[in-house]
């Protein structure tokens, strides 16, 4: 850097608490917090008493988010079948 020089400041890493990926994701809490415990995601540290999570615990909450909605559909989905014949 050279004298008189301005840098421009980096943006700190987005590090969200478990409300804020529930909102991202349009999920409720309670769904979120599940994933955590029942996957053992680990938070990558605390802000204040609230967990937070990089990137990859996010993408892993959001996998299983998903791959359990795919599961209810499918659910869903046999048992109207199933309810249609009979």
């Amino acid at each position: 850097m050279r004298k008189g020089e301005v840098t421009k400041p980096t943006a700190a890493p987005s590090m969200p608490t478990i409300g804020e990926i529930a909102r991202r994701l349009a999920v409720p809490t309670h769904r979120v917090e599940y994933v955590i415990r029942a996957r053992h995601i680990v938070p990558c540290g605390w802000a204040g008493n609230a967990r937070v999570f990089d990137q990859e615990a996010i993408e892993s909450i959001t996998a299983e988010l998903e791959r359990i909605e795919t599961l209810r559909s499918r659910d869903r989905d046999l048992r109207s079948s199933e309810s249609t014949t009979t």
